[in-house]
């Protein structure tokens, strides 16, 4: 028996399946050859705050009745959980944990951040989150919440 740590790997991805399935074959591939478990960290839109896509567009939701709007809801829940389901299937057997991370008001990356600092992830992969941090957004960040 292999007595190595499973380390856990962070993969951030969203709702493009090409996209995510490429960089999560990307982290499979990199860590294939030591003890690991991936958490897939998904970022939705919580879109049903103001406004809903059908397939007239997008419209605001308070412009739709609640029986409708949870039909929609429950569309994109079911659309979400079949992304999310191609995503664990892709690790076989290395183990998975899902963490949904809703997009609201605030930056996304102020978000990713914090979650960042919260977790005590050290290795993400996803080349914008890459960039965020190459670009000392963790440092103004940690300036802002010290002062």
């Amino acid at each position: 028996m292999d007595s190595s740590p499973t380390e856990k790997i962070y993969v951030v991805v969203g709702n493009d399946v090409h996209n995510g399935l490429k960089i999560l074959a990307w982290a499979l591939e990199k860590w294939n050859s030591q003890p690991i478990s991936i958490v897939i960290l998904h970022v939705t839109y919580n879109i049903f705050m103001d406004y809903v896509y059908t397939p007239f567009g997008k419209l605001q939701a308070n412009s739709i009745n609640d029986e409708k709007l949870e039909v929609l809801r429950k569309y994109e829940e079911e659309k979400i959980n079949k992304l999310l389901s191609k995503y664990v299937a892709l690790c076989g057997k290395v183990p998975v944990e899902i963490l949904e991370v809703e997009k609201f008001d605030e930056p996304m990356q102020k978000h990713i951040i914090d979650l960042i600092i919260g977790l005590g992830m050290n290795k993400i992969n996803n080349n914008k989150i890459n960039k965020i941090i190459n670009n000392n957004t963790i440092n103004k960040i940690n300036d802002n919440k010290i002062k």
